[in-house]
């Protein structure tokens, strides 16, 4: 087999690169005590975050909700709101002296909800860099002018709830980037139902997501030419290569 070189004057040839600060540990643990699930309850909450586009690694228990004061998003019934089930154990007490068991083992079912599914619950995380965020006030325009919701979190638009995520702009190598990287979620977004409707039921891998993140690529390359973002251009043909 011959391997190819690289040519670095034609940009499909270039590999793409993340822009950001890629977020904390994906291992499970409680918000508030800090304290990491453990056995099946990992598993659970990975699955949940899978199907749901959770990226925090922070559950917390409803109880734990309204002693800080906060709330859940959306309405009692909505989708959004569905709690993940966790298993706790508690093992049977034995009197040393005696050797009689004073309680026997059990098993309890709670749940608890991840922090992007609480109202107004930001989990802040340590900057890399100092932008001043005038510097996005263009970027921030779509989304409001969309009435798309905007949360913290790596770079994805969730269908189920209307939300883009965007990690902090402190995380990104340039604001640049990080008004590069909004514009193609903006751009996913535009497909939602209320929107133009575009069929986004293709799951990674397949034509229809493919086809789907050409149209975001290219859509946030329009837009970084109206904003007069010519930098990146190397890393939006790369992306769309990738997808090609």
């Amino acid at each position: 087999m011959v391997k190819k070189a690289i040519d670095k004057d034609d940009p499909t040839e270039l590999p793409w690169r993340r822009e950001w600060k890629p977020g904390d540990s994906i291992m499970p643990i409680n918000h508030y005590t800090g304290r990491p699930y453990s056995g099946c309850n990992i598993l659970n909450c990975w699955v949940s975050s899978k199907t749901k586009g959770f990226e925090s690694n922070r559950w917390l228990t409803f109880n734990q909700i309204k002693t800080h004061g906060y709330q859940l998003i959306g309405k009692k019934g909505d989708e959004c709101r569905q709690a993940t089930p966790i298993l706790f154990f508690s093992p049977e007490d034995v009197d040393k002296s005696t050797g009689e068991v004073t309680r026997h083992a059990m098993y309890k079912i709670y749940n608890v909800f991840n922090t992007e599914q609480v109202v107004g619950l930001n989990v802040e995380q340590e900057a890399d860099y100092d932008h001043d965020p005038a510097s996005i006030g263009d970027a921030i325009k779509i989304p409001k002018a969309l009435g798309v919701k905007l949360a913290g979190g790596e770079p994805s638009f969730n269908l189920l709830t209307d939300t883009i995520k965007m990690p902090d702009l402190n995380r990104f190598t340039t604001p640049e980037a990080f008004m590069t990287t909004l514009a193609h979620e903006c751009v996913h977004s535009t497909g939602h139902k209320k929107r133009l409707d575009r069929d986004m039921t293709g799951r990674f891998g397949d034509e229809k997501y493919a086809f789907e993140e050409l149209i975001a690529e290219l859509g946030a390359a329009f837009i970084a030419a109206e904003w007069g973002l010519s930098y990146r251009l190397e890393n939006h043909a790369a992306y769309l290569n990738s997808w090609l």
